[in-house]
């Protein structure tokens, strides 16, 4: 209800045909936000990066809180879509910057973005099981060496006996259990 009240007040002390999406955002601000509340809600968006979310979870806080910094921070697309970027992860941000060659918008660049981190996503999974198949490999090769070299420790135990007519014999050398 209060505010219906405060539109009807708008309504009677502007001209609505000439006021601006960034006019209605400054006087509804003004109202509901207090300076500290901007202050910080811009702040926080200046300061947003992408860090461990995924871009699908980056994106709408970028929005969230770039409506509070819309007339400070980027007064125009190529500066929002620029802010975006630089908040991304680098590696994503590298390869949106490396596939948009002219000015987009943030719908396109937010789709490069997604593409990106699904490639960046791909690789490390593939880098992943890589490195444990060649873990595992070379786990397999290890204890095929360590049964190999049990194998010729065990042989290395008994020795061949020639008998005296001239037979081979294998003879254990283990003497504490009293088989010669």
């Amino acid at each position: 209800m209060d505010a219906r009240i405060w539109w009807d007040v708008v309504k009677q002390t502007r001209t609505l045909k000439i006021m601006t999406v960034a006019n209605f955002v400054q006087v509804f601000s003004k109202k509901y936000y207090s300076v500290v509340v901007l202050a910080t809600r811009v702040h926080e968006f200046v300061t947003l990066t992408q860090d461990s979310v995924s871009v699908i979870e980056y994106a709408p806080n970028f929005d969230r809180l770039a409506r509070f910094a819309f007339e400070v921070v980027f007064p125009t697309e190529a500066m929002r879509v620029q802010r975006f970027i630089r908040g991304l992860k680098p590696l994503i941000a590298r390869d949106v910057k490396m596939t948009s060659t002219e000015l987009v918008s943030f719908a396109e660049i937010l789709d490069k973005a997604l593409d990106a981190e699904y490639m960046e996503t791909r690789i490390w999974k593939d880098g992943a099981a890589r490195g444990k198949a060649k873990k595992s490999k070379a786990l397999q090769e290890s204890n095929k060496t360590k049964a190999q070299e049990g194998q010729n420790s065990g042989t290395d135990k008994r020795s061949k006996i020639t008998t005296p007519n001239g037979n081979h014999k294998n003879h254990n050398n283990n003497h504490n259990r009293g088989n010669h």
